[in-house]
């Protein structure tokens, strides 16, 4: 189920037009968005919340989001947003 799943997401992801990185074929590239996945979790992110936003409306309409909070951290690394930005 899981890879049905990872499948379902990257064919969705690419779709929208971005590149898999060579190094790493569960994070994905357009422009300044950087989309990462792990098992059933997602990270987008990007220099503005404006084109974040816009990618998480073009994945609802392939597959039901589920906003959880604010990441903190991801895959054991800690996360810090630059407000000032």
């Amino acid at each position: 189920m899981a890879s049905n799943w990872y499948l379902l997401i990257s064919e969705v992801i690419i779709s929208l037009g971005f590149r898999v990185f060579e190094t790493d074929t569960s994070i994905k590239m357009r422009n300044d968005i950087i989309f990462a996945v792990y098992v059933d979790d997602i990270l987008i992110a990007g220099s503005s919340i404006n084109s974040c936003n816009a990618v998480v409306h073009e994945l609802s309409r392939h597959i039901e989001i589920v906003h959880k909070s604010e990441v903190k951290s991801f895959l054991g690394l800690k996360v810090v947003r630059n407000h000032q930005a």
